[in-house]
């Protein structure tokens, strides 16, 4: 775990390791134990809720097995470094999971974005994975429909 600086006995400034949380801990090896995909970094941002970076065709199966029931794509078509669509799509099709491509460019996120993305996460069946080349701007998407960004917006 990563080191931090504390107060010590008598006031004095000390690092160590940061206490374990037994809770965090228990949930951590929970999601390892029945998710297959443990070696891909997913983060969870809700209990159904995922997002992670560029997935492929070959870990639908590893999603669908861990529990997800949808997987929702933020890159753009153009982006470098990742699988073909159709073949993602197949992959997740064959897995049974819904798949939905909401293309995002990452620097121009825009509310009509949001509106788009608080829509899919309303109707498609959980729990939901979304990923983009890094998994920040499918993050960035998730947290603006829950601060109401897109509702804000509509006033």
């Amino acid at each position: 775990m990563p080191g931090m600086i504390a107060r010590g006995p008598g006031g004095r400034l000390t690092s160590g390791k940061r206490p374990a949380n037994p809770f965090h801990e228990k949930l951590a090896a929970a999601r390892a134990a029945r998710s297959p995909m443990s070696h891909l970094p997913l983060n969870y941002l809700a209990p159904d809720f995922a997002v992670a970076p560029q997935l492929t065709p070959d870990q639908m199966r590893g999603l669908a097995a861990s529990g997800f029931r949808s997987v929702v794509n933020n890159r753009l078509a153009q982006e470098s470094g990742q699988p073909p669509e159709g073949e993602l799509r197949e992959a997740a099709t064959a897995s049974n999971l819904a798949y939905v491509h909401l293309p995002v460019h990452p620097a121009r996120i825009t509310i009509e974005d949001v509106a788009r993305f608080a829509e899919l996460i309303e109707h498609l069946p959980r729990p939901i994975v979304a990923f983009c080349r890094s998994g920040s701007r499918s993050g960035l998407l998730y947290q603006a429909v829950m601060q109401g960004v897109h509702l804000r917006a509509a006033r």
